[in-house]
């Protein structure tokens, strides 16, 4: 035999090793029981006397089974401890300022199978300051996950379940949020330049100063949100539902608020120039002073809303609405003069509503200000 024959037969015996750490230990112990068994046998049975060797069986086999359960749990054990430490170094590596590790850290977390569903290993886990832009996390359960100043820009978290998790100063430029849960999020000082919040529910929540603009929150919940200093500038608020909420302040320069549910919202110093409000319904809504410069109310809503121009005269209250380049909701635009009263006061002589059955300010009154008799 060669000296690269027996180097083979070792590299043999070190992979049988290190594959079953117990095995040579073991071999040798049963070896040992078994020349014990034979120098026994010799010693002690007699002719014809199969006591000995039934007994000297039974102990074997019992020895045998107890070592081979024990290695079973030992192994078992040792698996559990690898996956575990696996997972660990995997969510190490997913909050990396590193993208390419962070990515791949996620890649390899769902082709395991950890990624989805309430026992994803990701839930609840600190990856503040991870670098995940592109990652994708589509429903997934990332419930309480601390994303503090992250990188999540052009994220795809369609459908994420964020509830109670922390996105404070994350960067969320273009990421697609769509449906995801955010109940209870923190998105204090979140950038959320055009990413997607469509079907999203805000209500209630305080987003102070929050950075929306161009984002799309088409058919968005939020009632009753606080949204001061709020810049929407160029954001897609279609359909949206804002009723109560606080826009004192905000900035909305062109942004899309067609058929949106504007009732009661408190629009006080918000910039409304170039926004789109067809079909708005602003019933009830504070623009006191707010800026409707170029901004289209066609077939708006603006019953009992209060305006600038509508004030009791004499008030104190600076500032300028409405301007020549205006579009009223009767579609005319809006001059030195105009009766905006007739727009917001239901008791108005000459209170306009619209023809259009699909204004909110669709006419459901005769000219007495009574409800026209059903079927007519």
């Amino acid at each position: 035999m060669t000296n690269t024959d027996d180097l083979a037969g070792w590299e043999r015996t070190k992979a049988v090793h290190k594959a079953y750490p117990t095995f040579y230990p073991v071999f040798t112990a049963l070896l040992l029981i078994g020349i014990g068994v034979g120098i026994g046998y010799m010693w002690f049975a007699h002719d014809g006397d199969t006591g000995y060797i039934q007994n000297i069986y039974t102990d074997i086999l019992s020895i045998f089974v107890t070592v081979f359960v024990i290695e079973q749990l030992n192994r078992r054990r040792d698996d559990i401890n690898r996956e575990r430490d696996l997972k660990d170094q995997l969510i190490r590596d997913a909050s990396s300022i590193i993208n390419d590790v962070a990515l791949n850290a996620v890649h390899q977390i769902r082709k395991r199978g950890w990624l989805e569903g309430d026992n994803g290993i990701l839930k609840g886990t600190d990856l503040s300051r991870a670098n995940l832009q592109d990652v994708i996390l589509s429903l997934i359960n990332l419930q309480g996950v601390n994303f503090y100043s992250a990188n999540l820009q052009n994220a795809n978290l369609m459908g994420v379940n964020l509830m109670s998790g922390n996105l404070s100063e994350a960067n969320l430029k273009g990421a697609n949020l769509w449906r995801a849960n955010l109940q209870d999020t923190n998105l204090t000082g979140a950038t959320l330049e055009g990413a997607n919040l469509s079907g999203v529910d805000l209500q209630g929540r305080f987003l102070h100063g929050i950075y929306l603009k161009g984002a799309n929150l088409e058919r968005a919940k939020v009632q009753g949100a606080i949204l001061e200093r709020a810049n929407l500038e160029g954001a897609k608020l279609w359909s949206a539902n804002l009723e109560s909420a606080t826009l004192r302040g905000a900035n909305l320069q062109q942004a899309s608020l067609h058929r949106a549910n504007l009732r009661h919202v408190y629009f006080m110093d918000a910039n409304l120039k170039e926004a789109n409000l067809e079909y708005a319904d602003l019933e009830g809504a504070a623009l006191l002073p707010t800026s409707l410069e170029a901004a289209n109310l066609s077939d708006a809503n603006l019953k009992e809303a209060v305006l600038w121009d509508t004030l009791p005269e004499g008030a104190n209250m600076p500032g300028l609405a409405f301007y020549e380049s205006t579009i009223l909701p009767d579609g005319t635009k809006w001059k030195p003069g105009t009766d905006m009263t007739r727009f917001t006061d239901p008791y108005h002589r000459k209170f306009w509503r619209s023809d259009n059955k699909n204004s909110p300010a669709y006419k459901d009154t005769d000219e007495n200000n009574q409800p026209h008799p059903l079927g007519e």
